[in-house]
């Protein structure tokens, strides 16, 4: 369990170090959270754009 925790910050802190996230124009902002979800979560979905560094 632990060693599977690991791999995944090492991987999620390889992808911030060698690409850039940013906000697509799909992205409907202010962003309306959907009430009905257990968690916070958007209503239209998060839409990004991926560019490696």
């Amino acid at each position: 369990k632990r060693f599977g925790e690991m791999q995944a910050r090492i991987g999620l802190a390889m992808l911030i170090e060698n690409f850039k996230f940013s906000v697509c124009d799909k992205t409907t902002i202010p962003i309306k959270y959907d009430k009905k979800s257990f968690l916070i979560a958007s209503e239209s979905g998060i839409f990004l754009k991926v560019e490696r560094v």
